[in-house]
Order: structure tokens, then C-alpha cells, then sequence
């Protein structure tokens, strides 16, 4: 109790929050067709994710492509903060995006048996693939001046050069 006021608790209250899900096949999505071992695949380009997820054929499909799959545990961090630590295997193979070819990092999640492949930002970054979504169209930029989207480290900076703004670094 406070000596100076004498607070009445007249109403008990509680802090809840509803969540809501909403699964829905018309969004916008980035797809982009790569060739896998000859094999023409849709996939996602996830901005969303630093690594390129695999599906799960590709482990299936290993040793028939001499593909060398490392198995290792690797903590995923989901976009709502939950952290899991997850068995998964790594390999680097050959892809073919148009008229290029490029090594491509990807890890295989064994458990996630309904997803499809989703290509990082790493594989986006180091072929020079830019997602317009905006358009829903997607362009090889070789130009240096060319910025992209997800470079979340020189929006931050151009944000405090240019308002004064204070960066923390706490998670909620």
C-alpha cells in the first residue's frame, strides 16, 4: 500500500489477447522456376528466411544425384520469436535460375514433410536475384548501385542518420 493515495481496486482486470489465422491461396506470392539436376521446380523466394529450405525429395534423392547430405542441428527461429532446435542435413549443389548456373547452399527439414522449397536470402543474395513484389516479377541485378529490399542494416542506419532515432536491440 502507497502512504501518500489509497488505491480501490473496483474492477478486476485481465490482459488477453485474441490471435487470429488466416489461410488464404490468392496472396502474392514470389515464385521463381530453378532446374535441379535437370528437374524444373517452383519455388518460393522467402525474404523472410536467411537459409534455403529444401524439400524433403532432395534427401530422397541424395545418392542417386552423389549429393553429400551433413547431418546437423541447426535453431530455427520462427517469425513470432519461438526458437526450435531441429535435426536437418546441409549439402551444396549445383542450380540452374534461367540462363545461370550457381552452387546454392540449402538445409533439408526431414519433419517438414508439406512445405515447399524456399529460397534465403543468401541464395537471393549471392545470384542477384531481386524479388519485385510489388509487381510480382522478379530481375537479376548486376548493377552495384542497385540496392535490395531486405537489407535491413542500411535502412536502419539511413533511419538514424536521417530522424535522430534511438536503435535498441531488445526482443519482445
Amino acid at each position: 500500500m502507497c502512504s501518500v493515495c489509497n488505491p480501490v481496486n473496483k474492477k478486476e482486470t485481465s490482459n488477453s489477447i485474441l490471435a487470429y489465422s488466416v489461410l488464404s491461396s490468392n496472396r502474392p506470392v514470389p515464385m521463381i522456376d530453378i532446374s535441379f539436376f535437370g528437374k524444373m521446380v517452383r519455388v518460393c523466394a522467402d525474404t523472410g528466411s536467411s537459409l534455403t529450405i529444401a524439400v524433403k525429395w532432395i534427401h530422397k534423392e541424395s545418392p542417386k544425384y552423389r549429393l553429400k547430405m551433413k547431418e546437423i542441428k541447426l535453431t530455427i527461429t520462427l517469425a513470432d520469436g519461438q526458437r526450435y532446435l531441429v535435426d536437418c542435413y546441409k549439402t551444396i549443389a549445383m542450380v540452374g535460375v534461367k540462363d545461370r548456373e550457381m552452387l546454392a547452399k540449402f538445409i533439408t527439414l526431414l519433419e517438414a514433410t508439406r512445405n515447399k522449397t524456399r529460397l534465403g536470402t543468401c541464395f537471393l543474395e549471392s545470384t542477384s536475384i531481386s524479388p519485385d513484389v510489388k509487381n510480382r516479377c522478379w530481375f537479376f541485378c548486376n548493377s552495384p548501385s542497385q540496392v535490395s529490399f531486405w537489407k535491413v542494416e542500411s535502412i536502419l542506419d539511413i533511419l538514424v542518420e536521417s530522424y535522430d532515432v534511438e536503435v535498441s536491440s531488445c526482443s519482445l
